[in-house]
């Protein structure tokens, strides 16, 4: 029996090694926990940054314009997009500096030693912004985006959440990006009931059509309004207004930011 003992030492052991390696392989490595971040206080209607996506003419890039940023030393960026139905990417931080006003070409694709490969068939997709100030504390956004291409003849092009549309005559092989653009371009009397909504493009803005805006309230009075870009001021739309509680439509001869605002 001396002689085996050994033996089954050997043994004992490696049962218990082998019993300690199969419990801590069975075991899930712990996370740290996530500190949760620290939020801002919503900014009003009023003090949020207006936001724009224009594509440029072949669809290929986004020109991203943010304008009246306030209280924000760091924004960072995420353009999501799908491309033959696989999801693609834009990713990045810029440090304002103190400034108000930001503009960065998004890249449909990737370029290396001026030649560039791009993603085809983008449609739709998300542009999400986190906006941090001195302080740490963050505000986010996220934008939904349509993109399409005008037809001969009449063509519509449609917001993602389906609560804004636009019908009318548009160039062949344009392209347009609907958008909520979060803000407001300039100051507007009233209470707004709808939008605001844009519509960007690389070609001309000047057209012939149909907006259509779903409003959040049901109201008596109600007016369009769609921002005027070269004067800098809101134009009113009054030509065909109808109104019910489900729909405000107008006709429009301009693609640019466009509002509903009650008395």
């Amino acid at each position: 029996m001396k002689k085996y003992l050994p033996i089954i030492i050997v043994l004992v052991l490696l049962l218990i090694a082998g019993g300690i390696f199969i419990f801590l392989r069975g075991k899930k490595p712990t996370e740290p926990p996530k500190i949760p971040e620290k939020l801002a206080p919503e900014w009003t209607l009023e003090e949020r940054p207006y936001i724009t996506l224009t594509p440029r003419e072949d669809g290929r890039e986004f020109k991203m314009r943010i304008e009246g940023v306030k209280e924000t030393k760091l924004v960072d960026y995420e353009l999501i997009y799908f491309s033959n139905e696989i999801s693609r990417g834009v990713t990045g931080s810029i440090d304002l500096g103190g400034g108000t006003m930001i503009e960065k070409d998004l890249l449909l694709g990737s370029c290396s030693k001026n030649v560039c490969k791009y993603d085809e068939n983008v449609t739709e997709g998300s542009l999400s912004l986190r906006f941090q100030n001195s302080e740490g504390k963050v505000r986010k956004y996220e934008l939904a985006f349509h993109l399409q291409k005008g037809e001969d003849g009449q063509v519509g092009l449609t917001s993602r959440d389906g609560n804004f549309s636009f019908q009318g005559k548009l160039p062949a092989d344009q392209y347009y990006l609907t958008l909520y653009t979060v803000g407001l371009p300039g100051q507007v009397q009233g209470k707004l009931v709808a939008g605001p909504y844009g519509i960007f493009t690389g070609a001309s803005q000047k057209t012939t059509g149909k907006i259509n805006l779903k409003p959040s309230e049901a109201t008596e009075k109600v007016k369009v309004l769609g921002w005027d870009s070269i004067n800098k001021t809101w134009k009113e739309y009054q030509e065909g207004l109808k109104m019910s509680e489900k729909v405000i439509s107008v006709e429009v001869n301009l693609l640019t930011t466009f509002i509903a605002v009650a008395p």
